[in-house]
């Protein structure tokens, strides 16, 4: 599954939902310049893009509308039922829309790293986990109103509680495909503090991305670090709130050194910026830990290895 993940189709994704070029939409060309929340139709055309991707991968996929904040929006999120324990759900997340300057945001905010670098690979995970059968529910998720609060996420979150989900696993992903040319290749495992009591469940998480970066060579590409830090700076704040196991994975946000994106929030957060065999190794390191917390089964055409730490 993991060596399905190309960098020319995370390219491509990251092009058209950033307006490096246009994306066929509804059949026709449209350019994404911006995916802000408050943007009306290039949001629209945006989730929809997101919405046909999932939809021509053969899998369920539905809007989520949500009110809050003084805003209005939909997510797009898409289903692949388990056939052993669907009640069991994984979750893979990002966010879709984008911010840049208010004098710009309206009709230019492209957000490449900002989040078409998570949301290429929630995508990319569509097309390729829709072809395999798992013991758990998955569900990929793209989330809007992120920038303005974790609002897409937080109504779905909150629903998904009142609802009576058994939610196992929620994998953030949030910026990943910036890196500083010739530094360590770092990425940082955001979690819960230790004094929380969903301390333990986000270790076991962030342990399996750690162990499917060593299992799976990419020790050379990543080098994952993780933090105990509760930082609530992404939607999978949304899913602590409501007392699910969640991590969010970004490229090297933490404090003191930190390699963060100089561009982010700028109209200059672009597609030539990004470091694409990191971002690679990122979504493959991404796409293995969501299949391990999945349960691959009925494979007959690759290894599934058994990895030490499972939730």
């Amino acid at each position: 599954m993991m060596s399905q993940a190309q960098t020319t189709h995370l390219y491509s994704l990251t092009a058209e939902l950033s307006g490096e070029w246009p994306a066929i939409i509804g059949g026709e060309p449209y350019t994404i310049s911006t995916r802000f929340t408050n943007s009306i139709t290039p949001i629209q055309q945006a989730t929809r893009y997101a919405w046909e991707w999932m939809a021509g991968a053969g899998i369920a996929v539905d809007y989520h509308p949500w009110s809050a904040g003084g805003y209005s929006n939909r997510n797009v999120v898409a289903v692949i039922t388990g056939t052993i324990r669907p009640d069991e759900i994984v979750m893979a997340v990002a966010h879709l829309d984008s911010l840049s300057p208010a004098e710009t945001r309206m009709t230019l905010a492209p957000g490449a790293d900002d989040n078409a670098s998570g949301s290429a690979a929630v995508l990319t995970m569509a097309r390729i986990f829709s072809r395999y059968s798992f013991s758990r529910t998955l569900r990929l998720a793209l989330f809007t109103g992120e920038e303005q609060g974790l609002l897409g996420s937080s109504v779905y979150a909150a629903e998904a509680r009142a609802r009576g989900d058994t939610i196992v696993a929620v994998v953030n992903m949030d910026m990943i495909a910036w890196n500083s040319p010739g530094t360590t290749p770092t990425l940082d495992i955001h979690i819960r503090p230790a004094s929380s009591a969903g301390y333990t469940d986000d270790l076991a998480l962030a342990g399996i991305f750690t162990n499917v970066v060593t299992a799976y060579g990419l020790s050379a590409h990543l080098t994952p670090t993780v933090h105990p830090s509760g930082v609530t700076a992404s939607d999978h704040a949304s899913f602590w709130q409501q007392g699910y196991p969640a991590m969010l994975l970004i490229e090297d946000y933490a404090w003191p050194e930190r390699d963060f994106n100089p561009y982010y929030h700028t109209v200059s957060d672009t597609l030539q910026r990004l470091d694409l065999d990191y971002f690679t190794a990122f979504v493959k390191a991404a796409l293995g830990t969501v299949a391990h917390l999945a349960h691959p089964i009925a494979l007959t055409h690759i290894v599934y290895l058994p990895l030490t730490q499972r939730p």
